[in-house]
């Protein structure tokens, strides 16, 4: 019973904030990691998907996970805040 309590815990976990996860963990440096999966949903949720890219999340659960991307990307401070100190965005 453990056991299966911590696998759905940890699942639970994983998909919580996980444009913030994917988006930190993307290897592109020109973007600046500092609240990203939060600046991602937003965008995702004012404006949609771009029709011309392929839609990570669709607007309802981009505006599920805003709240948690928010979450994450505070907790993700102490790693993207260093990582991201040389980009400065326009």
């Amino acid at each position: 019973m453990k056991k299966s309590r911590l696998v759905v815990m940890l699942s639970a976990s994983a998909i919580s904030g996980c444009m913030s996860l994917l988006g930190t963990l993307a290897d592109d440096p020109s973007v600046s990691k500092v609240f990203i999966g939060t600046r991602t949903d937003a965008n995702l949720v004012a404006n949609g998907c771009p029709n011309a890219s392929p839609c990570l999340m669709p607007r309802p659960l981009a505006a599920v996970d805003l709240p948690l991307s928010l979450i994450t990307d505070t907790l993700l401070l102490v790693y993207t805040i260093p990582t991201s100190s040389s980009h400065r965005e326009p």
